[in-house]
Order: C-alpha cells, then structure tokens, then sequence
C-alpha cells in the first residue's frame, strides 16, 4: 500500500511472506542408529562400505519467511532527500542452506540427530527481527541561494554547495546456539546441552551475557533438548556519515571534481559479536570481541568529465 503524506513524501506499507521446499541440506549420512558406550564406527549403518564419516546432501531442508516492510521516503527537492524504512519479520528454516559454504555459522548448522531433523526447526541464522535504516542527502544552508553566507562571496565559495550523507541503521542481534565441547551422545554429531531454564537475562554485561547455569551437559549417550538458536547475540546500532561537494573545473568541456570525506562507525560506537556458546569453555557466555572496526576515515576523489 502506498499512500501521499504532506510535505511531498511518500509512504508504503509491504507484506511479504513465503515458503521454501526441496532446499538443500547437509548432515550426517553414517550416524549411528542406536546410542552406546561403544566407538561410533564400530555402530554406523554402512559399516559395511566404509567406518568413515560420510557428508551427505539431500533437499530435505525448507524455509519460511514472514515480514512486515514500511518506508518513508522523500526525493530531492529543496536540497533534501531520504529513504527511512522500517522491518518487522521471522525466518526460520531447519539448516542454513548454504552449506559447507558457511563457515562461520558456527554449531547451529550441525544436525544433531539426522533421523530427526526437523527438531533442528528454529529461526535462520540470517533472522533479524527487528531493522531499521535512515539514508538521506542533505545540503548545508549555506551559500548561493541559502539561509546562511549567501551575501558573503568567501563565505559561499568555502561554505556553499557542501552536502551531508548519513546512513544509520540499527537492527536486533542474530541467532546463535549454544553447544558441547564433546561428544556426549556418542552420535559422531555435535551434542547440544540441557536446557533447564530460559538462559536470557534481563541485565546483561560482557563478562555473563546470558544465563550459562541454564545450559548443562545431560547424560551420556543421551541427545540434549536445547534446541537450535534459542539465544541471541548483540544487536547492531551504527552510524555513518559522508560530507560531499561538487567542484566544476574551468575547462573547455564541462568537467566536475566531487571531493568527499566518509567517516565510517562515526560514533565510534563498539558493536560486539555473539559470546562463547561452548559449555565449559573458558569464554562460555563470555563477549571477547567486536563485530565491526573502530571508527575508519577515508577521503575520495572522483572527476566526471
């Protein structure tokens, strides 16, 4: 739905939902059929072909997504322009479906139990509930034509023609799942916790992000219950701004020199990454790094001709 707003804006309203079947999926093809203290190979169903491991890709995986858009937008006019939108949404799926491909998708993408995968069921790792963005160009009221130094030749040849080009965005953080250091199903898979308690704290610090009491190692040869990315890591809040202007160079044919100046985490502002998920280890529930650089500057140069 799109609808006029005053002050020559423009505002829309989308739903988008959808529903993925056939996706491609990884697991384990040579998991164990019944848990026990013996060696998992000596236990693997193709035991006769091979004692190996054996990765096995198959289009068992779906996804579903639901989302509800809106956006605010202005175009030039007056030296102003922006494009505020706004996310609401839920992906789930049963195993991110890029594959081996996603390395840093950490134990969330291992299927437990791959005669029961649709208890890997959970939202995507890609899930950001929440999401919001404001990118604009704003020119400075100054110079020729301007509130400000219009009448001042000096002032509008240093001042004028200079524009301001945030972009914030801020969006809530992304799943992860927390996980065994070993094997204590004796399953040949990655072996998640008990989850005796919700885990989510009301207040949080770097040092104890979550309630790590919650999640425990059960019993041997025993699946855990904790499901796949029942927490969730730092959101993001981050501001960039870039300062612009338009130099015409006195040549024969008509020549443009734009200068810009971009400043990237303007704020400075720490975004940190997902604590340690594995139970037991010493960076368990623990934030250790950043999931951004520091504040970059960096200045531009380009000449259209």
């Amino acid at each position: 739905m799109q609808k006029s707003l005053p002050w020559d804006l423009l505002g829309e309203v989308n739903y988008v939902g959808n529903h993925g079947v056939q996706i491609l999926g990884v697991g384990e093809g040579n998991q164990p059929l019944l848990l026990a203290p013996t060696t998992v190979n000596s236990r693997r169903p193709l035991l006769r072909y091979t004692a190996a491991s054996v990765k096995a890709i198959g289009n068992w995986n779906m996804s579903y997504y639901e989302g509800l858009s809106s956006k605010i937008e202005k175009r030039f006019q007056n030296g102003i322009s922006f494009l505020s939108t706004f996310t609401y949404g839920h992906a789930l799926d049963l195993s991110n479906p890029a594959l081996d491909l996603c390395d840093g998708c950490g134990n969330g993408d291992t299927i437990q139990d791959n005669y029961r995968r649709f208890a890997n069921h959970s939202s995507s790792d890609n899930d950001v509930r929440l999401r919001y963005v404001l990118a604009g160009s704003f020119e400075l009221p100054f110079g020729k034509g301007k509130p400000l130094l219009a009448n001042s030749k000096w002032g509008a040849a240093l001042a004028g023609g200079w524009r301001l080009v945030p972009i914030f965005q801020a969006q809530t953080g992304l799943p992860f799942t927390p996980s065994l250091s070993f094997d204590a199903a004796n399953a040949g898979t990655v072996t998640r916790p008990n989850r005796t308690c919700d885990g989510n704290l009301s207040s949080r610090t770097l040092q104890r992000y979550f309630d790590t009491s919650c999640f425990t190692a059960g019993a041997s040869y025993v699946f855990g219950n904790s499901g796949r990315n029942v927490l969730r890591g730092p959101g993001i809040a981050n501001l960039d701004v870039g300062i612009q202007r338009d130099f015409r160079i006195p040549v024969e044919h008509e020549t443009i020199l734009n200068f810009r100046l971009e400043s990237f985490n303007s704020l400075n502002h720490p975004q940190f990454s997902a604590p340690g998920a594995t139970v037991g280890s010493a960076t368990y529930g623990v934030i250790t790094s950043t999931s951004t650089d520091n504040r970059q500057l960096q200045f531009g140069m380009r000449v259209s001709f």
